[in-house]
């Protein structure tokens, strides 16, 4: 698996997606923020992989994607 990783550049990546959870008691808006690790070739990749996923799931309706950075991991065992 590693060196097929290598050969073929592929890379992992955190995606943020933050979600609007419950309101508070008084009325205030909350946010939930998940983190996911996707296996993909550049952050624009990432970001559509997680979307797709999402929308797929059909639990999230109303999302944002924060944040997407690159790893420095090598592989998932």
């Amino acid at each position: 698996m590693i060196l097929i990783n290598k050969v073929i550049n592929m890379k992992y990546f955190t995606v943020l997606v933050e979600l609007a959870g419950e309101p508070k008691r008084n009325g205030a808006p909350t946010k939930i923020r998940e983190m996911y690790l996707v296996d993909a070739m550049s952050v624009t990749e990432a970001e559509a992989k997680t979307v797709t996923k999402l929308r797929e799931e059909g639990t999230i309706q109303d999302f944002q994607i924060t944040k997407a950075t690159e790893t420095k991991y090598l592989a998932v065992i």
